[in-house]
């Protein structure tokens, strides 16, 4: 009776689901189903296969302006931002609290502590590094994973802030001399 009581007043009270009530305030919606994607670890082929040869798994994308208000509603337990790029670029410029997974030094090891339940956003300079990661991400069973759309140049040009390992700065790591073309905020370096 007690628990019928308090399920009704938690339902009333918009409450019913705790761990995605801000989840479902956003506008930009979560994608939550997997099941097509995921493989079993024995069928995993190892990321460095995948990247010469990966699948068309649909990833849906995030603008810069929908991930600043999905890190002003959700908590770090909620959302796990994902840098597909390389150390040299992580510590020029960075999202602040991304984790590195890389791509050409990409390990499994470095995502084992991310939770299956956690929002998975992944960047990279401009997109393409980031989708594969993504898609990879999907294969070990992750559920919810968008990659930001222009990444970080996107990001940057957004006037967001980007970090290194001394707080905020202005630089940013592009990749490659042709996404010069692309930045418009921030000094480039590649």
């Amino acid at each position: 009776m007690k628990t019928t009581i308090l399920t009704c007043l938690l339902s009333l009270l918009g409450l019913n689901n705790m761990t995605n009530c801000n989840a479902q305030n956003d506008p930009f919606g979560k994608n939550t189903s997997n099941k097509e994607y995921a493989l079993p670890p024995s069928e995993l082929p190892d990321f460095e296969t995948y990247r010469t040869n990966p699948r068309n798994i649909k990833v849906s994308s995030l603008l810069s302006k929908e991930l600043s208000f999905v890190l002003e509603t959700e908590t770090k337990e909620q959302i796990t931002l994902i840098d597909a790029r390389s150390e040299e670029e992580y510590d020029i410029s960075h999202i602040q609290n991304s984790r590195r997974v890389g791509y050409e030094d990409f390990s499994n090891e470095r995502i084992w502590m991310v939770s299956r339940k956690a929002r998975v956003i992944v960047y990279s300079a401009n997109n393409t590094r980031s989708t594969i990661v993504a898609q990879y991400f999907k294969l070990m069973g992750f559920t919810d994973v968008q990659i930001l759309e222009d990444g970080l140049i996107g990001w940057k040009n957004e006037k967001n802030d980007i970090y290194d390992a001394n707080g905020k700065t202005n630089k940013i790591h592009i990749g490659t001399k042709a996404n010069l073309r692309f930045v418009k905020n921030g000094l480039a370096v590649y």
